[in-house]
């Protein structure tokens, strides 16, 4: 290709040609006897209006994709070879239809030629392609339509990849007892263990109390596939949201996307945008910046991950490297409850019903259970979803719509069964962020021959049983019943204005409710200082009741002292006249308390049914979560205590893949745990570790943090040191898949580093002069004497590579000077 200086000579030598005299005129000149200067074409030079073969650099989104072949004329381009021209552009959609698009005469546009490149130039809206033809550089800006293209995801990789090298377990223990006075204690010890394999797990949860003994609540295998999940044992499987869940002892299988990399957005409706060229894209939701990335050319699919759920307008503004700025609104969904865009999702589970029993762990009821569900969506706005409930005596269904919108969130279920069965539900709810906020749910059942839809258990041995867990809930509610909640909030400069109601109907039984407003308004709020009035009133089945007082808040750094005096009725036999109540409370935060976090409260209420004392504290640190309370109760019928404690803690352990985990604690509880180790000689170093940017912990060489996180998810991991100290580690960002049950260890070497001063000799003594030296982290050069300087670790290995193409490997034994730089002396290659 010519370079643009040739092609300025030539066309500059074009533009002296065409100035020169014209025939007549120099006819004229001669006979007036002036010199005569005549001059023709180079016979190498063709007319530039005719057609011509070139080479032109062709871009596409402001990048360069490669040199090809046309035909040109001031009038078309023809590109020789479309299909190599397609082959270089990313993320075609259909070759054919691209080459096909890119044949032919292509008008050059030269009309929209750039001639500044950061200005907002005018471009092509083409049907299929689009050129803009620079003759004068030689350049080619190519345009397509978005059809063309395949959307780029936000993730390369589709699925997140277990750790199939070892077997990892994940243990969450939990203990709690109360008592009282005259009140013999209970406790109750759970546990949760998820025992893993790669994508596969054995989960295990069960408990032993006072009150019922050991119960094994599940007791099932996972296997994870992509999208897919199978499911085997003791565990529970969805039902119709007016029937609810049963457990049984079974087989299952069902969609699942947890196990996608891009689950997080995957619940949400996409959002794609057609980008140019490389542009900054900034999504913003009710005028705040939720995310801010740079994209290339071509369809992007814009990370959602970090948008709340709900149903609501967002604005996607993008700026390209020209300058050039354009705003695109769309509307967004996003719910983890209804299937994604675009799919239909699935359960089917069999098996046969467990029981509850107080005499024994499991209990398995002679009652087969098949449930299965479907849903999908229909568009943006509507979502559907189906269930199917069967035993060997009924069948029902139940089918549900749901509306998305910008303002509500709308679901609409009917219930019917084989036995005459019926059912309705609504749910209606608020899905902005506004002052307005409401929330209904209407539930009503029927059941046509008096039982329970889908049993709870195969028979009722007696009402009174103490040791029939099905009789307590046939005692509790009835299968036909009417409920209603809601609630109705506005938020007005501050203050909060609502309604809370709840209506519930059980067949045969009277009804029980409770509606009333509330209000709470601050009526001061001075630097750290607030005050509120707060108030109440409740119509209820037994009666009404009325609270209403002023509190006062003066807040610390990390403590709150409050005051708080009003008065308040009774309901029930309790019913009396407005009586006055007080209360003062004080609640306190500390850091670094045992390695952790401690919180503590005390309330002293006063009223008059009595005095109430109460304490409590709690402390969540590296090896787990401890609370406690106390209260005494001070009356005239007499005095009364009661305490209650909860411990929770967990066990990780892993084997194989290349070293054995064994942490016992973590600050949080969950199903998935990594541990963070540094090892090195910057022992006095601290770091900072970081997962997905977020501050979780500091530990220094020698230490190591396990921390509990969510499983499904891809982390990043990093360290920075704290202080100024000089280290040499790995400053990478490592990525981690966890699964449940996944207990990832990652490691850190972390060395303090040296200035050092060295002379680099051969085994007889001559000097490695000239030479390249590198060692992990750190690059120097030996000079035409064999003298060096290199910052590195005192430990380190050397690799040096002289002129004379030898290598010599050393190994350093440096320890820290007083001054800040460490004299080496001859350093002796090993080999």
């Amino acid at each position: 290709m010519r370079s643009p200086a040739t092609i300025c000579f030539l066309l500059g030598t074009v533009a002296s040609l065409a100035a020169l005299p014209r025939p007549a005129a120099a006819a004229a000149d001669r006979g007036s006897g002036a010199p005569v200067v005549t001059a023709g074409m180079p016979s190498d030079f063709a007319d530039l209006s005719q057609s011509r073969n070139l080479v032109a650099d062709i871009y596409f989104g402001g990048r360069r994709i490669g040199q090809f072949e046309i035909e040109a004329d001031p009038a078309r381009v023809h590109i020789l070879h479309p299909d190599q021209v397609a082959a270089a552009i990313p993320d075609v959609a259909d070759p054919a239809a691209m080459i096909r698009a890119l044949s032919g005469d292509l008008d050059p546009h030269a009309r929209l030629v750039c001639l500044d490149a950061a200005a907002a130039c005018e471009r092509p809206t083409p049907e299929a392609a689009a050129i803009v033809f620079d003759q004068q550089h030689f350049r080619i800006d190519l345009y397509l339509n978005p059809k063309l293209l395949l959307a780029r995801p936000v993730s390369a990789d589709r699925f997140l990849e277990p750790d199939g090298r070892n077997v990892s377990l994940v243990d969450t223990i939990g203990a709690a007892i109360a008592g009282g006075s005259g009140q013999q204690a209970v406790y109750n010890f759970r546990n949760r263990a998820v025992l893993a394999a790669g994508n596969g797990r054995l989960i295990s949860e069960m408990s032993v109390s006072s009150g019922r003994g050991l119960d094994v609540d599940t007791l099932a295998g996972q296997l994870d596939r992509p999208d897919l999940r199978y499911v085997g044992g003791l565990f529970y499987t969805p039902g119709a949201d007016l029937v609810g869940r049963r457990r049984i002892l079974g087989v299952g299988i069902g969609s699942q996307f947890d196990t996608r990399a891009d689950r997080l957005q995957l619940t949400g409706s996409p959002l794609i945008v057609f980008l140019g060229q490389r542009s900054r894209v900034d999504l913003y939701s009710e005028g705040k910046l939720m995310s801010s990335h740079s994209f290339e050319a071509g369809n992007q699919t814009l990370d959602t991950s970090n948008l709340p759920d709900g149903s609501y307008p967002i604005d996607i503004r993008i700026q390209e490297a020209s300058g050039a700025t354009r705003t695109e609104h769309r509307f967004f969904t996003k719910s983890a409850a209804i299937a994604p865009i675009g799919r239909i999702i699935f359960f089917a589970n069999a098996g046969m019903l467990a029981l509850d029993r107080q005499d024994r762990w499991v209990s398995v009821a002679h009652t087969p259970l098949l449930s299965a569900g479907i849903a999908g969506r229909l568009g943006t706005h509507f979502a559907w979803d189906g269930v199917v409930m069967a035993t060997d005596h009924k069948a029902l269904t139940e089918v549900g719509l749901t509306y998305l919108s910008p303002i509500v969130q709308t679901r609409v279920a009917l219930l019917g069964s084989s036995s005459g069965d019926v059912g309705e539900g609504v749910q209606i709810g608020s899905t902005t962020g506004g002052a307005l906020s409401y929330n209904l749910d209407f539930r009503h059942v029927h059941s046509g021959d008096g039982a329970a839809l889908i049993p709870f258990d195969d028979y009722v041995d007696s009402l009174s049983s103490p040791f029939d867990i099905a009789a307590a809930r046939v005692q509790a509610s009835s299968p036909s019943f009417t409920q209603i909640v809601g609630n109705l909030s506005y938020h007005l400069a501050g203050a909060q204005v609502g309604m809370t109601g709840y209506y519930r109907h059980d067949q045969g039984r009277a009804a029980s409710y409770a509606v009333g407003p509330v209000v709470r308004w601050p009526i001061l709020h001075h630097d750290r200082l607030q005050m509120t009035f707060d108030g109440s009133y409740a119509e209820t089945n037994q009666g009404h009741s009325i609270a209403f007082g002023l509190q006062l808040q003066i807040f610390g750094g990390r403590s709150t002292l409050t005051a708080r005096a009003g008065a308040q009725t009774g309901i029930g036999s309790d019913n009396r006249a407005v009586g006055d109540i007080e209360e003062v409370a004080a609640t306190i935060q500390r850091d670094n308390v045992l390695g952790g976090e401690l919180a503590g409260a005390a309330v002293v209420q006063h009223s008059a049914d009595g005095t109430v004392l109460q304490a409590s504290a709690d402390q969540r640190g590296p090896m787990g979560y401890a609370s406690a309370s106390l209260v005494q109760r001070f009356a005239g019928s007499g005095n009364a205590t009661q305490y209650a404690m909860t411990l929770q803690t967990s066990i990780a352990a892993g084997l194989g893949g290349g070293h054995d985990v064994l942490r016992v604690g973590t600050h949080d509880q969950n199903d998935s745990v990594i541990t963070v180790g540094i090892h090195g000689s910057a022992r006095d170093t601290r770091f900072q570790v970081m997962v997905d940017d977020a501050a979780r912990g500091q530990i220094r060489p020698g230490e190591h943090l396990t921390l509990a996180v969510t499983p499904y998810r891809r982390y990043r991991v990093r360290i920075l040191p704290v202080g100024g100290d000089l280290v040499a580690f790995d400053a990478q960002t490592r990525s981690v898949d966890v699964y449940p049950g996944t207990v990832a260890g990652l490691e850190w070497k972390a060395n303090t580093v040296l200035a050092m001063f060295g002379h680099l000799v051969r085994a007889d003594g001559s000097p490695v002069a000239d030479a390249d030296i590198t060692t992990d982290g750190a690059v120097a050069a030996t000079d035409h004497r064999g003298y060096f300087q290199l910052q590195a670790s005192g430990d380190a290995e050397i690799t040096a590579r002289g002129a004379d193409g030898q290598a010599c490997r050393a190994k350093l034994g440096a320890a820290r000077s007083t001054n800040g730089y460490t004299a080496l002396g001859d350093v002796k290659c090993i080999s």
